[in-house]
Order: structure tokens, then C-alpha cells, then sequence
């Protein structure tokens, strides 16, 4: 865990997160882009640090709504904050949630491996990040919730990195296919696209093709 409240935006795009991501293997990066966000997105495109692995979202377009414009970081909003706090709570219940929203027909509850919470700090504010009687999801007079809410954006990014993980796969599957039926051989790895857990691929054929 690495915590601070000083560290100006320009450094934290510019230094800290390419370096604690390059420590995990260029890791899933979600970064907040209200306020002082833009500035540390900003600065952390001009890294070296690898594009696809910033969360992105798609806005819209009014000029070409139908493809829309894409945007790095997560916006915190007030519609998109409970959801994504309802999604850390199923996280840490073992619980997940597929929506019609996300591009799967019907609402299909999976069960997934529950997160356990190792450091003391974040589990405080666990504890005492409350619903008030206004509705609002905060913490409690007194308490604060930094971890908390980095661990709903790291749930917000959990999701949207199973998608995009699974829009790889599928091309490179549809390339492998296409190069199979044009007699070409190949082999295409994913590990410099994106970060994908191993465990993924281990019950999957390797994504060969061979000319027969």
C-alpha cells in the first residue's frame, strides 16, 4: 500500500504510479479524472507506461453518436459512485454481477472468488464506511474512506479489465482462425497486450494454428 495526501498530481502520474505499476507486472491502472486527476492523466500519457493499461471509458459523442469519444480514467459521479460501490460490495461477498448494460443478455449472478482484505488501515475504514440517512455511502463523522474509495475504483476497473480482456481474446482468436483457414501458421501471445491472469489459459488450448 503506498498512501499519500501531499504528492502533487504531476509527480503521481509522472513517477509514482509508472513505477508501482511496472512493480506488478504493468498493472491495471484506474485513475480518477476529476479535479487534479487530468493532471496526473495528462502526465502519465507522456510516460512510457503502456496506454491500454489505463482504464478508459467511452462518452458521448454529439457529433458521431454512434461511436462516441473515449476517455481515459474513471469518472466519479453521482450516478456512477453507488454503482460502483455496489460492485465492491458483491466483490467482497464473492458475488459478481453481469448486467444488460454490459453486453450480456439477462442479469447472470457468477460467483467469484472473494476478496480478502490483508492490510489493517483499509479494513478501518471498511468498518466504518456507512449509509447515512440521507442515502449517501461515506464515511463516518470523523473517519475517513481514501482506501475505500480506491478500492471502488479498483472495482470499477476489475470489470471493465474482464471486458476489454475478453475483446483481446476474441480478435486474436478471429486471427488465428483466419490465418488457419488461409493456411498460414502462427502463434500469437497476449502477455504484451494486456495482463491477464495465467490461470485463464490454463484449462484453454494454446492459441495455435498449423498448416496441415
Amino acid at each position: 500500500r503506498w498512501h499519500s495526501t501531499r504528492t502533487p498530481p504531476d509527480v503521481l502520474g509522472g513517477k509514482i504510479i509508472p513505477e508501482w505499476g511496472e512493480r506488478f507486472n504493468n498493472a491495471w491502472v484506474v485513475v480518477e479524472s476529476n479535479n487534479h486527476g487530468l493532471t496526473t492523466l495528462a502526465t502519465m500519457i507522456k510516460t512510457d507506461y503502456p496506454r491500454e493499461k489505463i482504464f478508459k471509458r467511452k462518452s458521448p459523442d454529439t457529433s458521431r453518436p454512434e461511436r462516441g469519444i473515449i476517455d481515459l480514467g474513471y469518472a466519479t459521479t453521482s450516478r456512477t459512485r453507488p454503482l460502483a460501490i455496489g460492485r465492491l460490495r458483491r466483490l467482497l461477498a464473492g458475488v459478481e454481477e453481469r448486467s444488460v448494460a454490459e453486453g450480456i443478455i439477462g442479469s447472470q449472478v457468477r460467483k467469484v472468488e472473494a476478496f480478502i482484505i490483508h492490510d489493517e488501515l483499509t479494513y478501518r475504514e471498511l468498518m466504518s464506511f456507512v449509509e447515512t440517512e440521507m442515502g449517501r455511502m461515506e464515511a463516518q463523522a470523523e473517519a475517513h474512506d481514501d482506501f475505500v474509495m480506491s478500492l471502488v475504483m479498483m472495482a470499477a476497473g476489475w470489470r471493465r479489465g474482464e471486458l476489454d480482456a475478453d475483446e483481446i481474446e476474441s480478435a486474436a482468436e478471429r486471427k488465428v482462425e483466419a490465418e488457419r483457414r488461409a493456411g498460414m501458421g502462427g502463434i500469437i501471445s497476449l502477455d504484451h497486450i494486456f495482463n491477464l491472469p495465467r490461470k485463464r489459459y490454463e484449462a484453454r488450448p494454446p492459441l495455435i494454428s498449423r498448416t496441415l
